[in-house]
């Protein structure tokens, strides 16, 4: 040092605290260090200055469809800030305690989060029935229905063929297999 100058103090900045250094003789070093706070953040080390790390920093997520968190039952959960401490990383575990849309069922609530309860893609949900006592759906003239689902019960069958007593047109009227019995 040149005499009668003045030491002139140095700022570096390390891992976001403010640290300085009074380059003066050595029987006047003395080494300071200050903090400089910043917003916290999930990255291992202490943005705010309050000797906690990362403190607030976990945040909520969801991996569900767009526009369902928040409908229904869906909703967001909590991604835990999981940084190695002194590292400046940031590091997220998963997405924990978030519920997520569901195969919709014929129970009155809206389980696939789209706002409208017993339905897929805005048309009621519905189910094949067959309310006849005779007769197999799919086998001769006989077809299965649809019941749809109000107020979480599926209704009455409604659209179904159902069998006849058979007679004598090379058609399976009774739904049995055989044709023209």
């Amino acid at each position: 040092m040149v005499p009668g100058m003045k030491a002139l103090p140095i700022c570096l900045l390390v891992m976001g605290c403010s640290l300085t250094l009074d380059l003066d003789p050595p029987e006047r070093t003395p080494m300071t260090v200050a903090c400089v706070p910043t917003d916290e953040r999930c990255n291992g080390l202490d943005d705010d200055c309050d000797t906690l790390i990362d403190e607030g920093t976990d945040q909520a997520c969801y991996r569900g469809p767009f526009g369902t968190a928040g409908v229904a039952a869906c909703r967001a959960g909590t991604a835990l800030c999981i940084a190695e401490p002194g590292t400046g990383v940031e590091a997220y575990g998963k997405c924990e305690d978030q519920i997520l849309p569901e195969s919709e069922q014929c129970n009155g609530r809206d389980d696939d989060c789209d706002g409208i309860p017993d339905s897929v893609d805005d048309d009621a949900l519905t189910q094949p029935c067959y309310p006849f006592d005779a007769g197999e759906p799919g086998v001769g003239r006989c077809r299965p229905g649809q019941s749809i689902c109000e107020d979480g019960e599926y209704g009455l069958c409604a659209g179904g063929v159902g069998p006849r007593d058979e007679v004598d047109n090379d058609q399976d009227d009774d739904c049995d297999g055989a044709v023209d019995e």
